[in-house]
């Protein structure tokens, strides 16, 4: 039985920001694959929530934001790398201080 590294041809969506989910689709992704965002040593592993053969559902890393490369690893090998751009995330308000006061204060 041969065996040979994964094959990835999609992303969707193309763009998105920290923390969003990314659909990766292919072949030979197995049971356990390895997703990493960048290259070299600013490469990131991504967090993978679920994975099939034929699709992963990963969450983009906290990297750098701007062009990127993503890539699929197994113990068959590394996919070639699809370009992928990683959005600034949405500000979040977390609080208002103070809580109320006069107009124009």
């Amino acid at each position: 039985v041969e065996t040979a590294p994964p094959e990835l041809w999609r992303l969707a969506p193309e763009r998105a920001a920290i923390g969003a989910d990314v659909t990766l689709t292919g072949v030979q992704f197995g049971s356990s694959p390895t997703v990493t965002f960048g290259s070299g040593t600013t490469a990131v592993t991504a967090t993978v929530k679920r994975a099939t053969d034929a699709s992963i559902v990963a969450v983009v890393p906290r990297m750098p934001i701007g062009a990127t490369l993503v890539r699929v690893t197994t113990d068959e090998g590394s996919s070639e790398s699809i370009p992928f751009t990683v959005l600034q995330p949405t500000p979040v308000l977390a609080s208002v201080s103070p809580t109320n006061g006069l107009p124009g204060t």
